[in-house]
């Protein structure tokens, strides 16, 4: 009877996790695709728009104004190494595609990613707001805390709390309490331990996780939408930078060829 009673809160912890990662994913899409658009017309112009240009300032001859001879440079580095770059980047591509379920991997990478900036506390949060909505589904199951937190560290699929786990099942089997354990570990905050352990007291782990677990969820969705719009603006007035610089560097020695006519 518990778990046909659990089956809504089971399609419920579903259907919120699904919502949120298309939250995360529409606020994050915008601006990657602006930047992917971006980069694509900064390659366009230097790869065939400047060689094009390059040819006719080599007929007229003459010294060119420092703007055009940087812009011409880069469009032949680019022409020289784009191939090469191609084909590292697909290598590598290939290699992460490899390791990526290796432990070494998992923990390189997932320490890097929490060292960005902004990036790794958002990275964080979802996780954490993964594990608590986990831990609290099962709890509210009546299943073993033990075996909750088994299942919450294969079910989170990030390498720090799925490490941080089994060191606390093991603390755990040594009656050590709930919130003495994940405190040792940095990647919980203060704020988590505080409220675990008041959950603990009056054995209300569920709905204090569940507690933790939405807010974290707001917390996500409200960052990632502001980074999206703090993103955005600096991405196009940096093409707007980069194409206008490209085009004056251009456009500069045939006003001064005009000019000496």
């Amino acid at each position: 009877m518990d778990t046909i009673a659990e089956i809504p809160n089971l399609a419920a912890y579903y259907g919120r996790k699904v919502e949120q990662r298309r939250k995360i994913t529409g606020a994050l899409s915008y601006p990657l695709i602006v930047l992917c658009t971006s980069a694509c017309a900064v390659f366009f112009m230097l790869h065939f728009v400047v060689p094009m240009f390059t040819d006719v300032f080599r007929r007229f001859g003459g010294k060119l104004p420092w703007m055009t001879a940087l812009v011409i440079k880069a469009s032949g580095i680019l022409g020289s190494l784009f191939l090469p770059v191609v084909v590292v980047m697909a290598a590598i591509g290939y290699w992460v595609y490899r390791k990526r379920k290796k432990e070494s991997f998992r923990k390189i990478s997932s320490a890097l990613l929490l060292k960005i900036p902004l990036v790794g506390h958002l990275v964080s949060k979802v996780y954490l707001a993964r594990f608590c909505n986990t831990m609290r589904l099962l709890i509210a199951t009546r299943i073993p805390l033990l075996r909750a937190i088994e299942m919450s560290a294969q079910t989170t699929g990030f390498y720090p709390v799925e490490v941080s786990l089994k060191r606390v099942e093991q603390d755990i089997m040594q009656w050590k309490a709930l919130h003495g354990s994940l405190q040792e570990f940095a990647i919980y905050p203060a704020k988590m331990i505080q409220l675990v352990k008041v959950g603990e007291e009056i054995n209300k782990l569920d709905d204090f996780f569940g507690n933790i677990a939405e807010r974290y969820i707001q917390e996500v969705e409200h960052r990632s939408g502001t980074l999206s719009k703090m993103i955005e603006p600096f991405i196009i007035v940096f093409l707007g930078l980069v194409v206008g610089f490209i085009l004056i560097a251009m456009y500069l020695p045939m006003f001064e060829m005009s000019n000496s006519f």
